[in-house]
């Protein structure tokens, strides 16, 4: 069987209701949710329609026992990259805490502080479960310090029926004058005997009524054709009537897999909805979704435009490894890169012997336990780089005790890859060879590395990941390797003087001067990504003043370097 129909609506938009979900369950999401400004503006319009669609965050817990739970994870940390230094850094983490039966009941969640180099309380969330394994409470504590400690904001309340349908979900904020808990807003939803959800209401409170007053605001409805849903309605309460507002259409193949969906917005001129959105679904061959494409339908030329699409790969157990957005450009008549997330697992272990926040598991459907996420971005060039990681911790947890039951008894010898930069004039020579390109090495490999220094130059360090000032150096090859050659002028150099260099005004606005310049040769102009934006020659001028209209604002290097290799970094800001 395919995976749930509400998974597939949107696995970018499954958990945005605001409050519903743990913080860190935000900041993994908003992790996905980091798209360009043009991407941004159409999810929220999708999201702001089908978030209630997934008003379901008290989902049945798998229930286990303490004596079933091998592990438990402890935490999530999550570094990003730092635009500066462009070295990854702490960003967040986030602790957990479970009862008897494995279910998350405490999540902390923390930020580091660069300045007393710490983590620092920021958020709290502690839920209740009944003996079914439903939430029952969720309450969102804020930190005040180490003098007041956590203090309470806001609490939901959730309500079942027999059989554990969610029926009624409220919402409180703390008054702290009262010290009570304010009603503002409120869920009432509706079931066919099968258990298919009919409809959903929402209410807001009325401002000062005690008791609480309630008002509609907004409903969604849905109809269903053999078991299957087949369309979404959403209505708004205006003077006095339910007045339609969109409608999200599924369609299926004669197989009963959902081919496609369309999302119409209601049209009073015609009094009728019009389609403006089609996302046609793609599978792979084990019945997984592969790809979603968005397309804006025109309905005066019955054309659909590509718009946005996001592709799916699978484990062999079936875990989610990567999803991958891309915005269409129309520009160019292709796809462009956006946004990729990447998954890795411990396929040797189920996530049914861990215990683990519940998010985990219905975000991504998870079947094995998961070590680590990275986030990558595109950049200008439309070439993925890594933008963001988190790393799982999981207590009594070692990949390493568990060694594979039936080893391959002549496996195949990892290979490895030799990097060399050269920094000066010179060459390097491996095993009596001139080095030319990066070069592929068997584990183990015992390589020779020798500096060879031209002209005027002189040897000075090897750096990178080996650092070393002999000459001659010998190396065991077991992991990839960025070695660098340091040579340098021996004599006759002409130097920069740093202290005479002046750039001015700093920050600039389009035009900046350059002074004192009479020992460079270039100016190269880089962004903090270390792209080369700019590169000038100065052609011996001692003073020079540059047009900078083309750069965007922000933060750039201005590099001077000498005929001889001498160089000064200066950091400029351009607002």
């Amino acid at each position: 069987m395919k995976k749930t129909l509400l998974f597939f609506i949107m696995v970018f938009m499954a958990f945005s209701v605001s409050g519903q979900q743990p913080g860190l369950h935000h900041r993994m999401r908003d992790l996905q949710k980091a798209q360009p400004e043009e991407l941004h503006k159409k999810l929220s319009e999708i999201r702001e329609t089908l978030k209630r669609l997934h008003l379901t965050p008290a989902e049945r817990h798998l229930l286990k026992s303490q004596k079933g739970i091998k592990y438990e994870l402890d935490s999530i940390v999550f570094t990003t990259l730092d635009g500066n230094t462009l070295d990854f850094v702490d960003e967040m983490k986030s602790e957990f805490e479970y009862d008897g039966e494995g279910r998350m009941t405490v999540e902390r969640e923390y930020q580091w502080d660069d300045t007393f180099d710490e983590w620092v309380p920021f958020l709290k969330n502690m839920l209740t479960w009944d003996n079914d394994g439903n939430i029952t409470e969720f309450i969102n504590f804020a930190w005040g310090g180490p003098d007041e400690g956590w203090y309470e904001e806001d609490k939901e309340v959730y309500t079942y029926d027999n059989d554990g349908n969610l029926t009624e979900v409220i919402y409180y904020l703390r008054d702290y004058d009262d010290e009570a808990w304010v009603a503002e807003e409120k869920f009432l939803l509706t079931y066919d005997g099968d258990g298919n959800l009919l409809q959903e209401i929402f209410y807001y409170a009325e401002f000062g009524t005690d008791p609480v007053e309630w008002t509609e605001e907004q409903k969604w409805e849905y109809e269903y054709e053999n078991g299957q849903l087949v369309s979404v309605t959403e209505y708004f309460f205006m003077d006095g009537d339910w007045e339609p507002y969109w409608m999200i259409g599924y369609f299926y193949d004669d197989d009963g897999v959902l081919d496609y969906m369309t999302q119409a917005e209601y049209n009073e001129d015609i009094d009728d909805f019009e389609v403006d959105t089609y996302i046609d679904y793609e599978y792979n061959p084990d019945g997984e979704v592969s790809g979603l494409y968005y397309f804006h339908y025109d309905p005066d030329t019955e054309e659909k435009e590509p718009t946005m699409k996001w592709e799916y790969e699978y484990d062999g157990n079936l875990n989610i490894v990567m999803e991958a957005t891309y915005m269409y450009n129309d520009g160019i008549g292709d796809w462009e890169k956006s946004t990729k997330n990447e998954y890795i697992f411990d396929t040797d272990v189920s996530v049914e012997e861990t215990a683990v926040p519940y998010y985990l598991v219905y975000w991504l459907d998870v079947k094995n336990m998961l070590l680590e996420m990275k986030y990558f971005r595109a950049d200008i060039d439309d070439e993925w780089y890594l933008r963001d990681h988190a790393f799982f911790y999981y207590s009594d947890y070692d990949p390493d005790d568990d060694p594979d039951p039936d080893p391959d008894p002549d496996p195949d010898p990892e290979e490895y890859t030799l990097t060399i930069t050269i920094e000066g004039d010179g060459i390097v020579q491996v095993n009596g060879e001139d080095y030319t390109e990066a070069i592929t090495f068997e584990t183990g490999t015992e390589i020779t590395l020798t500096a060879v220094a031209g002209d005027d130059y002189e040897f000075v360090e090897w750096k990178g990941d080996h650092a070393s000032d002999e000459t001659e150096i010998t190396i065991t090859i077991e992991d990839d390797l960025d070695i660098t050659a340091v040579f340098e002028v021996v004599s006759s150099a002409i130097r920069i003087e740093p202290a005479e260099l002046t750039i001015y005004p700093n920050p600039f606005r389009d035009i900046v001067t350059v002074s004192n310049i009479g020992a460079v040769s270039t100016i190269t102009i880089a962004n903090m990504l270390g792209q080369t934006v700019m590169e000038i020659d100065t052609r011996g001028a001692n003073n020079m003043t540059l047009t900078t209209g083309d750069l965007n604002d922000g933060i750039y290097l201005f590099i001077f370097t000498s005929r001889t290799g001498d160089r000064v970094v200066r950091r400029v800001i351009k607002h």
